[in-house]
């Protein structure tokens, strides 16, 4: 039994290795291609929005689907419509000039606003059923546009900065390595579990390794986003985000344990759905536009 049960983990972890391989290689070609042509931004738009999509459309069947398709597609469009309204600004305007920080902050509240209307509205809808379905309902959409809604929208919004490429670059390397950290090393040193509830398979001991590679390898590459900041201010930032990282994943498992799902789907093999991946990503990306907005006051 055992033998079995480590062969299949050890299969399973092989397959996230190659997925997870050809994601970051996918990804490294896109950043080159957009870092030497306005073609190239386009293209990591494009790829950007689409993967936002599939977050989109799996949350919304993950979370709509006992009501219904048509709650469904209104679950789908209120934790994608923020990134409508960011997309919308982006193909008035063309991708190959920057866009104006108010410009980019009108859409994106705008669209965030928009989002948490009609997520009160659905709130609203499924209070006309039970109290405890219209509490389920406001729980799912407050997650779905915080972290698919406002996450995804900033995510496009950091690929219109002109310095998108590094941008995207630090982003991704803090959270892969926050990710890898806090999986390899809370299986060695297991532990305590951080929300047994939540997330049963995490443990203290991998969240704080996740954290403390995470905050090293963003204070190293913190250059690529602010190089005139000190290294205590980038370590100070790349602890923050690391947080947000892991906070982003909980958000997400939040949604499982209460839907009774292991992944929110199977597109990306041994890594689950789009959502499954992309959920650190999307609640750290916020901070990181925050900060860009921030260092551009000063």
């Amino acid at each position: 039994m055992n033998n079995s049960l480590n062969s299949d983990n050890s299969a399973e972890l092989r397959q996230r290795i190659r997925v997870g391989g050809g994601l970051l290689g996918a990804l490294a070609v896109l950043c080159a291609l957009a870092a030497f042509s306005c073609l190239g931004k386009w293209l990591l738009l494009f790829f950007g929005a689409a993967g936002v999509l599939v977050c989109a459309l799996e949350f919304g069947r993950v979370c709509g689907r006992e009501v219904g398709h048509a709650r469904v597609g209104l679950y789908t469009l209120t934790a994608y419509l923020p990134s409508i309204f960011v997309l919308g600004l982006i193909f008035s305007r063309g991708l190959c000039e920057p866009l104006d920080d108010r410009t980019l902050l009108t859409a994106l509240l705008g669209g965030i606003y928009c989002a948490y209307l009609l997520g009160a509205i659905l709130v609203i809808i499924a209070g006309r059923v039970d109290l405890q379905a219209c509490g389920a309902a406001a729980q799912e959409l407050f997650v779905g546009v915080l972290l698919v809604g406002a996450g995804g929208a900033t995510l496009l919004s950091l690929v219109s900065r002109s310095s998108a490429v590094p941008l995207i670059l630090w982003l991704v390397a803090l959270v892969c390595s926050v990710d890898t950290a806090a999986y390899f090393g809370g299986r060695k040193m297991q532990g305590p579990k951080l929300s047994q509830h939540l997330s049963p398979g995490k443990t203290w001991s991998g969240a704080l390794i996740g954290t403390a590679a995470g905050a090293m390898v963003g204070t190293l590459l913190f250059g690529l986003v602010s190089p005139e900041y000190s290294s205590a201010a980038a370590f100070g930032f790349s602890l923050l985000a690391t947080v947000a990282a892991q906070a982003g994943d909980l958000s997400k498992s939040f949604i499982k344990r209460t839907k009774g799902v292991k992944d929110f789907g199977q597109i990306l093999g041994g890594h689950g759905g789009a959502l499954d991946r992309m959920d650190s990503i999307l609640m750290t990306a916020p901070l990181l536009l925050l900060w860009v907005l921030f260092s551009n006051i000063l």
